[in-house]
C-alpha cells in the first residue's frame, strides 16, 4: 500500500536516530501506530523489526566497504543502535556470524 512505503521511506530517513519510534513514523506518515502496526503485520513483520534489519543491513554494507577500519561500535551508533551488545547478538542472529567475524571474512575473500 501507499502508506506502507509511505512508512518505509521515512524509516530510511530516520534510520540513524536512535529515538525512531511507531509514533514518531505514524506522525510523519499521518496515520495511527495502530495502523501502523497493522500495514506491517500484512506483510509478515512487525514494525520494530522492519527497522532492526534495515539498520542490520546498513551496518552490515559498513563492515563490508573496504574502507570500514571504523570501530564496530561506531557503525553501530551510526545506524541508531545505542547498545552495542544488543547489535552484537542482534546482527549474530541476523547473519550467523560476529560483526568481526563478518568484516573479516568480507576483506579476506573480497
Amino acid at each position: 500500500s501507499l502508506m506502507l512505503q509511505k512508512a518505509k521511506v521515512c524509516i530510511e530517513k530516520e534510520l540513524i536516530n536512535n529515538a525512531l519510534s511507531p509514533s514518531m513514523i505514524a506522525d510523519q506518515v499521518g496515520t495511527s501506530v495502530r495502523n501502523l502496526h497493522r500495514l506491517f503485520a500484512s506483510c509478515d513483520t512487525t514494525i520494530g523489526r522492519y527497522i532492526l534489519e534495515r539498520r542490520l543491513e546498513q551496518c552490515a554494507d559498513d563492515l563490508k566497504n573496504e574502507g570500514a577500519h571504523e570501530k564496530v561500535s561506531s557503525v553501530a551508533y551510526n545506524w541508531g543502535f545505542s547498545d552495542v551488545s544488543h547489535f552484537s547478538r542482534s546482527f549474530k542472529a541476523r547473519f550467523g556470524m560476529s560483526p568481526r567475524e563478518f568484516r573479516m571474512r568480507k576483506t579476506t575473500y573480497s
